[in-house]
């Protein structure tokens, strides 16, 4: 069992954020140059704040506001993704083989987003797996739940294995966000809000059939949302499947069992992918576009059963 961050999995702390936000592409070149040397064995980390959380539908504190936003001239395709930019050892990696989260690795929310209380007992691992559950409570209301990586990453190809909760009106989410600049101790909520989404809206789940939402946001920017989303032909709550984006200074790719989705890129795009984030993963309702909340106390369980990164320049 291998769990955690390896030298090159986070970001070089020597690759101040105040560089990228003040001079983006002579930032990339640095940090492509420094995961050269990462991989070669330089260790240094920066861990993130992790201490305030966002929504997975756009940018803004907890409980920020939902909905799909509208789709851009990001192209869908048909391709097969490459091989891993980083080589065949992932960077980070780990396969809740264990019998607990890895709170070392990983932040378990205690606080509320989206209308939610988020909680600890709902972040569990078991049977080799971590889940993430949804309880519309008859008593306590919505019971939510997340998870969020300790440091931060940039460039790269993310791969999880997870298999979204099966019951309708939740949301199910795998995706980065920068929250807070880590270099300003000052704040713990300053960061770009860039994000990257993958989001499964359990509503459209059905025999044979289902959707994923994705999208791209940033503070002060016009966001892309697939808008409508993309049909599958596959429920994805019926098994797992190997969900992912890569990040490159170019665009993002979004993927599902190595066949390419969406490229978004940037050029032709309002939102530039250049800021250090977090990876985050959630389980929430909202009556709105979620079209929720689920049948009462009826458990909503969200499965991951392994998570990797690969760096890229």
């Amino acid at each position: 069992m291998r769990t955690g961050i390896d030298e090159q999995g986070a970001l070089v702390a020597g690759a101040r954020r105040s560089a990228a936000k003040a001079h983006p592409s002579a930032y990339a070149t640095v940090v492509a140059a420094l995961l050269v040397v990462a991989c070669d064995g330089t260790d240094s980390a920066e861990p993130s704040a992790g201490t305030t959380s966002t929504g997975g539908t756009s940018t803004g504190g907890a409980g920020g506001s939902t909905g799909g936003s509208s789709s851009g001239g990001s192209s869908s395709g048909g391709s097969s993704v490459g091989g891993h930019g980083g080589g065949a050892v992932p960077a980070f990696e780990d396969d809740f083989d264990g019998t607990e989260v890895d709170t070392a690795v990983w932040q378990v929310a205690t606080w509320t987003e989206h209308g939610g209380q988020t909680g600890v007992d709902r972040v569990y691992v078991e049977d080799g797996k971590l889940h993430l559950v949804f309880i519309n409570d008859s008593s306590a209301g919505y019971l939510s739940s997340a998870i969020q990586s300790r440091d931060e990453f940039l460039y790269g190809r993310w791969e999880a294995r997870l298999r979204p909760a099966a019951v309708p009106g939740v949301l199910n989410s795998f995706y980065t966000i920068d929250w807070d600049d880590t270099a300003n101790p000052q704040s713990t909520s300053d960061g770009t809000k860039q994000e990257i989404d993958i989001e499964f809206l359990t509503h459209s789940f059905g025999a044979g059939t289902g959707q994923v939402h994705y999208a791209v946001h940033a503070d002060g920017l016009t966001s892309f949302g697939t808008n409508p989303d993309i049909d599958l032909g596959f429920n994805p709550s019926d098994d797992f499947h190997v969900w992912g984006f890569e990040i490159t200074p170019q665009h993002i790719q979004w993927f599902v069992d190595g066949q390419v989705l969406l490229t978004y890129t940037y050029s032709e795009e309002p939102i530039t992918i250049d800021a250090p984030y977090m990876l985050k993963l959630n389980a929430w309702t909202s009556t709105s576009w979620v079209n929720g909340p689920p049948a009462t106390d009826v458990p909503c369980v969200y499965e991951i059963d392994w998570i990797r990164f690969f760096p890229r320049p």
